[in-house]
């Protein structure tokens, strides 16, 4: 059955390309969806107001990430559908709502724009999240994970362009590079999961994914282990104002941090 999901990606494709067929076909899903609601629950439809918490941070942080990732794809000069995908993927990992899908694509696009200044931007962002350490911290890593690639590879001129947008938000360059590791640790920690490593193999990627050696302490491993919950803590981050939907992200990797620090432990009290 043709639905308007399929109408909405064809005349999207054929007007704007590969990106106009996504944002048409999400337009085209939402349709269908309704119409699929409203059919199967007729009489019994009511509207329901979400009041968000700290709304004016968590509009902030949204379009701030998505517009800032436009002008960071362009700076890189990823290929149009590398580009795609990359996209694809981070919504997906978000687990974003169709609406809020519509709205990132959008905010992209307004990154992509001539006209588009990235320090405004930041400066807006900062103007609702100046004293929101977490907040700012994910907003860099999402950013970082969007350039690195299927081999764990970052995109040196998207690192660049990060590094710049990281100094006007006071991360110093060791905490972005920090990031940039369990960044790059979470990826490979995430994505070699389906693969079979050797123990050592997976112990050396745990160590990573906390920023420590084999040869750190218990103690060590407790505190950092501490300060990147911490960190990721979905609860404590939406509580702040980052939106409920885009704390997916920071959910999966404390799932993988968990992992780590139990895998760390386990290392630990073997030897």
């Amino acid at each position: 059955m043709f639905q308007a999901q399929d109408l909405g990606r064809t005349i999207g494709f054929f007007t704007f390309g590969p990106f106009g067929a996504m944002y048409g076909g999400a337009i085209g899903k939402s349709f269908d969806n309704a119409f699929g609601f409203m059919n199967s629950n007729k009489g019994t439809y009511k509207k329901t107001v979400k009041t968000p918490i700290n709304s004016e941070v968590q509009k902030a942080f949204f379009t701030s990430t998505f517009r800032i990732m436009g002008d960071v794809f362009l700076k890189c000069g990823f290929h149009r559908m590398n580009e795609l995908k990359r996209l694809h993927n981070i919504m997906e990992h978000m687990e974003l709502t169709m609406e809020h899908r519509l709205d990132a694509v959008n905010n992209y696009y307004l990154g992509q724009k001539k006209a588009f200044n990235a320090q405004n931007q930041i400066n807006k962002l900062l103007a609702k999240c100046e004293d929101n350490k977490h907040i700012l911290k994910m907003f860099v890593e999402i950013q970082l994970q969007a350039i690195c690639d299927e081999y764990h590879d970052y995109n040196q001129t998207g690192i660049e362009a990060i590094k710049q947008l990281a100094e006007l938000i006071s991360i110093s360059e060791y905490e972005l590079a920090q990031i940039q590791t369990l960044v790059k640790s979470y990826i490979s920690h995430s994505s070699s999961s389906s693969k079979k490593l050797t123990k050592i193999q997976e112990e050396k990627n745990a160590y990573k994914m906390l920023g420590l050696d084999r040869n750190a302490s218990i103690q060590e491993v407790k505190t950092n282990y501490k300060q990147l919950i911490s960190q990721h803590h979905p609860d404590k981050l939406i509580g702040k104002g980052m939106p409920s939907d885009m704390a997916h992200i920071a959910a999966e990797k404390i799932k993988e941090i968990n992992e780590a620090y139990k895998l760390i432990m386990q290392h630990k009290r073997l030897n």
